[in-house]
């Protein structure tokens, strides 16, 4: 008697996985996992495309988001980046 492990042609416990055996089953589940990773890591980069453009403005997929130089420039000063003397430096320059 064999036990469970059973003669040829599938006759048996480790018949039933396959011709590859364990290692099939091993290969499987990494293409499944590598699958799952590689569509995760897709979404994230289309949340991240969508949500956020290059210079930091919302936008949708199919293009950026068009912000003048004044609003930039308000942008920075309210957010402290510049000075409000380089502010109105900066916009007089842009008039």
């Amino acid at each position: 008697m064999m036990g469970g492990f059973g003669g040829c042609c599938g006759g048996g416990w480790l018949g039933s996985i396959g011709g590859f055996g364990w290692a099939g089953i091993v290969i499987n589940l990494l293409v499944i996992i590598a699958i799952v990773i590689g569509v995760g890591l897709l979404f994230a980069w289309m949340i991240r495309k969508v949500s956020m453009n290059s210079s930091g403005g919302y936008s949708s997929m199919g293009g950026d988001l068009t912000v003048s130089p004044k609003e930039v420039l308000a942008m920075r000063y309210a957010r402290g980046d510049i000075t409000r003397d380089d502010y109105t430096r900066m916009i007089s320059d842009l008039d």
